[in-house]
Order: structure tokens, then C-alpha cells, then sequence
């Protein structure tokens, strides 16, 4: 008797277990497409040349590696490289994304990766074509919704 009260109780757990919550894979299929979603929101802030757009999808401590030059470790040090470095010299910025990828760290965190082809109108006028590269993006929950942390982009090589 014990031992099916036993088999019963285990049963019982069981069937508790699959009850209810979400399993983790199910959760991180959900954040795949909220992370891809801000990803794609964050990219159309740039195309705003406006580094307040683009700064409110950085986390507090966000880092910025830029072909193999640590740019930031901040998001405050990040908007004054953009504010005085970055986005005075362009007055159009646009991406053709290819490749994307999105891989879940867990609940918290994702990374999001691209082949990414950038083009560029300087501000004197001129086009300028970036040429094409990888950019990756690191993600994790903060303030309530999915922030950037990370942005590493390849070295480019211009097609000019």
C-alpha cells in the first residue's frame, strides 16, 4: 500500500508539472520575437539621426565595440561619441539587414546578429556605402522591457 501511495504521489507531481507555466523553451520562443522587435526598433532610431532616439534602447552601462575600437562603457559616454562624433557627419543613415539571427541566453537576455550593408549620406552631400559586415547585438530585460547592452560591429570595408 505505501509503495502505490508512493507511485500516486509521484504521479500527482508529475501531472502538477505540466500544468500551468510555460516550459523555459516556450518562453524563450516568446522572447525571440520580442527581441527581434526591438531590434528592428532600435535600428529605425538611427535612421532618426536623433541620439535620444537611439540612446533610449541602451542599458545604463551599454558597451560599443566599433571595428575593433571600444567606443563606450556607458550609455552617457555612447551619446556624447554620437552627439559630437557619429551623427554630425551624416544626414541619412540606412541598413539592409540580411542573415538575422536571434539566440536566447535564457529568459533575460538574447543576442541578435546580422549581415548588415549600411548606407550613408554625409552631411556635405556625398553618399558613402559603409560596405557590408556583421553587427550583433546583446539584449537583456531592464526597465521594464528588452534593451540594447552590447552592439559589436565588424570591421567594414568600404566599397568606395
Amino acid at each position: 500500500m505505501r509503495k502505490m501511495n508512493n507511485v500516486l504521489h509521484s504521479v500527482f507531481v508529475l501531472a502538477l508539472l505540466g500544468c500551468g507555466e510555460p516550459s523555459v523553451e516556450d518562453s524563450r520562443m516568446a522572447s525571440v520575437s520580442e527581441v527581434l522587435d526591438v531590434a528592428e526598433q532600435y535600428n529605425l532610431a538611427w535612421e532618426s539621426l536623433n541620439a535620444d532616439n537611439i540612446s533610449n534602447f541602451h542599458t545604463d552601462d551599454f558597451h560599443c565595440y566599433w571595428r575593433g575600437v571600444k567606443q563606450s562603457s556607458t550609455r552617457q559616454e555612447y551619446h556624447k561619441v554620437m552627439e559630437e562624433e557619429i551623427l554630425p557627419t551624416m544626414s541619412k543613415w540606412s541598413m539592409t539587414i540580411t542573415d538575422i539571427s536571434a539566440k536566447p541566453l535564457g529568459k533575460d537576455a538574447a543576442v541578435v546578429s546580422y549581415v548588415v550593408d549600411t548606407e550613408v549620406i554625409l552631411a556635405d552631400g556625398t553618399p558613402y556605402n559603409y560596405g557590408s559586415g556583421a553587427l550583433s547585438y546583446v539584449l537583456e530585460r531592464a526597465d521594464g522591457g528588452w534593451k540594447v547592452a552590447l552592439v559589436h560591429e565588424s570591421s567594414l570595408e568600404s566599397k568606395e
